[in-house]
């Protein structure tokens, strides 16, 4: 079971690092959002002009948009940042994890592939690598089978 454990674990470990660098980014990108003046940015659109089959259409953005926009940005920014600090260390308890399940302590290995499940899930970005930290450490607790000894022969036995 250590070898299913191993590629289930490695796999999860991937993707973990894979969406917690993407939610970084992302959540990087919308904090930096979150800092915008909307008021400024909705008085920039009151010349645009769109013409569309001889038809002109003004855009015309009116209202105080307050501090709603940066708000929800920031918050969003947060939640995406937690979420993908969240898997990073996941990730970084997943491989570890899978490195010990081939050195045989399968108790240590297990269990910091479920404490890395736990932490993909509660990250909500992470569910396609729980689906691979869970039977990972499921399959690391339970030991390999001893290899079968051929019996000694008996006497008068041919060999």
């Amino acid at each position: 079971m250590r070898k299913t454990s191993f590629g289930l674990g490695l796999a999860g470990t991937i993707i973990a690092f894979v969406i917690g660098v993407i939610l970084l980014i992302v959540g990087a990108v919308s904090t930096a959002a979150s800092y915008a003046d909307w008021d400024e940015i909705s008085e920039n659109f009151d010349d645009v002009e769109i013409t569309i089959d001889g038809d002109e259409y003004n855009v015309d953005i009116e209202g105080n948009y307050g501090n709603a926009p940066n708000v929800v940005f920031g918050a969003i920014g947060a939640w995406l940042i937690v979420g993908a600090v969240c898997l990073i260390i996941a990730g970084v308890l997943g491989i570890i994890g899978t490195v010990i399940t081939r050195k045989h302590q399968s108790v240590a290995a297990g269990v910091l592939l479920i404490i890395a499940s736990v932490l993909s899930i509660v990250s909500l970005w992470g569910l396609f690598a729980t689906a691979f930290f869970i039977p990972a450490g499921v399959l690391a607790f339970i030991k390999d089978k001893n290899k079968q000894v051929a019996p000694a022969p008996q006497d008068g036995a041919v060999q």
